[in-house]
């Protein structure tokens, strides 16, 4: 099992209390190696156990919601999908990528993806893993250019209507507004020139409007029902990357590792 990179490629903030900002660095094209989804799952791991330590603590009336956001510090490229020569190598799909996916796609908490730039392939994969998506008006496309295995087939096929299915396969570049259209992008935030904190400000308060939804500390089950289909086997990938005996909890289902909604069995 991989271990976390010495080097962070998310970095970490808490815009507000209950809300946690993931911003992607890996110049020049914010590519996805495979340290980068290992530091991405680290990350979320990081998110989750704060937010259910504070959410134990709390009273019964006043559990708290939460949410994430994905951003990107590149201008150009929200991201610019997989690194070839990586992608094609033995296992590196099912044991670096779908992990990752499977674990945005259960993630307990609200999380949306604020994309300012291009979006290719792999990138695209992220943020249609996360909850929602929101894209600027600038200069920026989503595209699926990249070969398609099945169970990204399965996650895509979810996302998006089938009348766009040929336009998707194809490799078609989508504006934010043909995204929107199409129904997956959630919203667009007209940059007109301004300053491009503009989406990112919006993307925070968008999720920030939606973070009290957890609050029951149910959104993560709920997530995992509804993505079966999707993810094979989610609960197997819930926590990608963990230290060996938490690993092996995990594998062999040691009860007291796992969580029903936010209280261990």
């Amino acid at each position: 099992m991989a271990e976390v990179p010495a080097k962070r490629f998310w970095h970490l903030s808490r815009p507000s209390e209950n809300q946690w900002q993931l911003t992607l660095s890996n110049p020049p094209e914010n590519r996805l190696l495979p340290l980068v989804l290992v530091d991405l799952s680290s990350r979320l791991d990081e998110i989750e156990a704060e937010w259910r330590t504070t959410w134990e603590a709390a009273p019964e009336d006043k559990k708290p919601g939460g949410s994430v956001v994905l951003a990107s510090d590149n201008k150009k490229f929200w991201s610019n999908g997989f690194d070839p020569t990586k992608m094609g190598r033995a296992g590196f799909m099912p044991y670096v990528f779908y992990p990752v996916m499977n674990r945005l796609l259960t993630f307990p908490l609200i999380t949306v993806a604020s994309i300012n730039g291009h979006c290719f392939a792999g990138g695209m994969l992220i943020a249609l893993s996360c909850d929602y998506r929101l894209m600027t008006t600038g200069k920026g496309w989503m595209s699926m250019n990249e070969p398609i295995p099945s169970e990204v087939c399965r996650l895509l096929a979810a996302r998006v209507s089938p009348t766009y299915w040929t336009k998707l396969l194809l490799g078609h570049r989508w504006t934010s507004q043909e995204a929107l259209a199409a129904g997956f992008v959630d919203e667009i935030v007209d940059n007109d020139g301004a300053h491009e904190g503009k989406l990112l400000k919006r993307s925070l308060a968008f999720a920030a409007e939606r973070a009290p939804n957890v609050a029951s500390g149910a959104w993560g089950l709920i997530k995992a029902g509804v993505t079966t289909p999707i993810a094979d086997q989610p609960h197997k990938w819930r926590m990608t990357y963990r230290p060996p005996h938490e690993r092996e909890m995990f594998k062999h289902g040691t009860k007291d590792f796992f969580y029903v909604g936010n209280s261990k069995l």
